[in-house]
């Protein structure tokens, strides 16, 4: 994710359905991220606002919820989510 962030890129839709999460490898762990349908471009380092949810509930950043400011820090969150579901 490190290297879509500094593209400045959010991707929005991480989650481990639809294939858009494939580990390639145990040791050392690769994965690769696909499916940007929804990705959206903002300036690193810069808040950017919906007035509409986007992505899957369940692996969604709380500020994207409730249609907050937000940055690329909120796919953190569903990378969060999905590493704790494992």
């Amino acid at each position: 994710m490190r290297h879509v962030h500094a593209l400045g890129l959010i991707h929005y839709d991480l989650k481990p359905e639809e294939q858009n999460i494939l580990v390639f490898s145990a040791e050392p762990l690769w994965v690769k991220v696909a499916d940007f349908g929804l990705a959206d471009r903002v300036a690193p380092g810069m808040l950017t606002q919906k007035n509409y949810t986007i992505g899957s509930a369940s692996y969604m950043a709380p500020e994207i919820v409730r249609c907050r400011p937000h940055n690329n820090k909120a796919d953190s969150w569903g990378v969060g989510v999905i590493v704790h579901a494992m």
